[in-house]
């Protein structure tokens, strides 16, 4: 089923499935502050996609996208990070 979904959902899923993240987390319903790559941490952007040095990789909540406002962090599996770099070569 995930396979069918966008580039967009096929993230989103992953994050919500593999990182126990809320819909909300992964942006505000403005759409003008949502998760970024500079939230990883240990990521590298290069000429031929993304790369991270860590399995599993740690994403950093910014207090903007937090429920209760504060910065916490969790994890993004193996699963969730082969996603994120099968969508960023895709593009």
């Amino acid at each position: 089923m995930i396979r069918k979904a966008s580039t967009r959902g096929r993230v989103s899923i992953a994050l919500m499935a593999f990182s126990g993240l809320r819909p909300e987390s992964l942006g505000n319903h403005q759409g003008n502050d949502r998760l970024r790559f500079s939230d990883f941490e240990d990521i590298k952007i290069t000429k031929k996609g993304i790369e991270f040095e860590k399995v599993p990789a740690k994403l950093i909540l910014r207090p903007s996208l937090s429920k209760a406002r504060h910065q916490y962090f969790t994890f993004v599996s193996e699963e969730g990070v082969e996603i994120h770099k099968e969508t960023c070569h895709s593009q």
